[in-house]
């Protein structure tokens, strides 16, 4: 195959198990400010949560990704 460009890698969703929850905060992890809403993965108590991006072709995927990461890591 002759080289071509290949478009960067795009976030499309952030899953968090229930560790993760857990250690930061149910409340924190269940409502991030600015969006994405996040789907329980499952009924349990301690569900995972599933963050959805995007589809991989729009770029602001990654401040979605930043500003999502940024309010999950704070104290």
């Amino acid at each position: 195959m002759p080289p071509h460009l290949e478009a960067p890698p795009i976030p499309v969703a952030l899953t968090l198990g229930h560790d993760e929850i857990k250690s930061i905060g149910r409340g924190r992890a269940g409502h991030p400010p600015l969006g994405p809403t996040p789907t329980r993965l499952d009924q349990m108590a301690e569900p995972a949560l599933h963050y959805p991006l995007g589809d991989g072709t729009d770029p602001q995927s990654w401040a979605a990704f930043q500003h999502l990461t940024q309010h999950l890591k704070q104290v």
